[in-house]
């Protein structure tokens, strides 16, 4: 904080400590009061950034000032000018969250150096306090691993819905993470300390489904209740679902029961309808909030943290040191086009930290998944790191552009057919392509 912006209250009934106390803090913008009712009617009118007080003042007892100061402005630094006589106080003060105390008579230059010791502790709190939201924040996510468009736009979402009541549809393909996104739903929500309860909807005994389904609605009351793999009810059971989710309450006693139903499904259901294996009634009624997880390799740009993510995590889990990623094996995890998702990523890189041992560097030959196949794309296009290495955002950047033209040249131009040949939103795609242009790339030529 620059002197400039700082508002300094000293309450000492001693004019010649006020005047020097005043002239060391030249500056800085200085109030004075003489007694401590002058001191608490200013604090009521002004949050002073430091209070400077003797703790035996006229005009109010020696605690009511301090912590009338801490009421109205807790983020006020606090310095307790102590005589010789009252040291005892000021240490008390201290104790009670003063930031420090000054015995008199003190030097200009250590009431200088004190006050801005008070200030820089008190910027860093505010800033340790920031950083702690903002980590709070991030660690609610921090579950769902990814950066990438499709991931932000899914987090962003999740983020619009954590407050509302609505039932949620999260459709993916298997492995892509649907139940953890309803946990991370729930855990952001105002029911959070409530229960989540989990029906494993591919798990029950058709002639059990009435009796768990009861058991667990009622176990879940005024929290979240999970119906994992919704798409495997058969039609014969859908019918029982719907009715209970029109009602939500138990047939047995047992009252009204409030929850948020968020289900999950690892096939499109409106094309299960279509088919006549979901019904249209119970889709309707699940799919208020559609959430779809987008499959890995439609977000290949998250592989990388990903990697990271699940070498960390395994690597703790056997106490071992951690380890890094070969290019050539980063490579080959980003080549290949993961059927089984997030999921096989995972078993994947826990595998190779197996198999890597005490070995610092995870090698491709510790990817069985990857190991064997002939030369990935990247090797084909001889990808080579020189002695003197290369510079990683410019070699992505050209082969990313590279990439662009040639699915814009395969395509003939058609810029919706050349994302999906790249396994890109069509909006992304189009965002690339502008920022080539601000790049200053050669845009591409029509028929391109």
């Amino acid at each position: 904080m620059k002197p400039g912006d700082a508002r300094i209250l000293v309450v000492d009934d001693e004019d010649p400590i006020r005047q020097v106390v005043r002239s060391a803090l030249e500056g800085y913008a200085v109030d004075e009061a003489a007694d401590g009712q002058t001191a608490m009617d200013m604090l009521r009118q002004f949050p002073y950034d430091v209070l400077l007080t003797d703790p035996a003042l006229p005009g109010t007892g020696k605690e009511a000032l301090f912590e009338e100061a801490h009421r109205l402005s807790p983020e006020t630094v606090v310095i307790v000018m102590a005589r010789p006589g009252d040291i005892r106080s000021a240490v008390d003060a201290v104790r009670r969250g003063a930031s420090d105390f000054l015995p008199k008579p003190f030097q200009p230059a250590e009431l200088v150096l004190r006050t801005e010791r008070g200030m820089e502790e008190r910027q860093l709190k505010r800033e340790n306090d920031r950083m702690r939201n903002e980590l709070g924040e991030k660690h609610r996510f921090s579950s769902l691993v990814g950066d990438s468009a499709p991931m932000r736009d899914v987090c962003n979402l999740i983020r619009l819905i954590t407050r509302k009541t609505a039932t949620v549809l999260v459709e993916g393909e298997p492995g892509t993470g649907k139940e953890l996104v309803a946990r991370v739903i729930h855990a952001n929500s105002p029911r959070k300390d409530q229960p989540l309860v989990t029906i494993r909807c591919s798990a029950i005994p058709p002639h059990l489904f009435r009796e768990e389904f009861s058991g667990r609605l009622a176990e879940a009351r005024r929290g979240t209740l999970l119906l994992d793999k919704v798409s495997s009810l058969p039609i014969g059971l859908q019918i029982e679902l719907l009715r209970a989710l029109e009602d939500r309450e138990l047939e047995r006693n047992g009252g009204p029961v409030v929850v948020r139903i968020i289900a999950t499904s690892g096939t499109d259901l409106a094309a299960a309808v279509g088919r006549g294996e979901f019904r249209s009634d119970l889709y309707g009624r699940l799919n208020v909030i559609p959430i779809r997880i987008p499959p890995l390799r439609q977000r290949r740009d998250d592989i990388p943290q990903l990697v990271a993510h699940f070498v960390q995590r395994y690597c703790a889990e056997r106490a071992l040191a951690p380890r890094q990623v070969s290019h050539d094996a980063l490579y080959g995890l980003l080549d290949y086009d993961w059927p089984g998702n997030v999921r096989q990523l995972e078993h994947t890189v826990e595998t190779a930290v197996a198999l890597a041992a005490d070995r610092p560097v995870l090698e491709t030959r510790d990817f069985p998944l990857i190991a064997g196949r002939p030369g990935s794309d990247w090797e084909r296009n001889g990808i080579v790191i020189p002695e003197g290495g290369i510079h990683f955002n410019t070699v992505i950047s050209e082969l990313e552009k590279r990439l662009i033209l040639q699915s814009l040249k395969t395509a003939r131009g058609n810029k919706k057919k050349a994302a999906e040949l790249l396994h890109l939103k069509r909006t992304t795609f189009v965002e690339k392509l502008r920022k080539m242009k601000m790049r200053g790339d050669p845009p591409p030529k029509a028929g391109q």
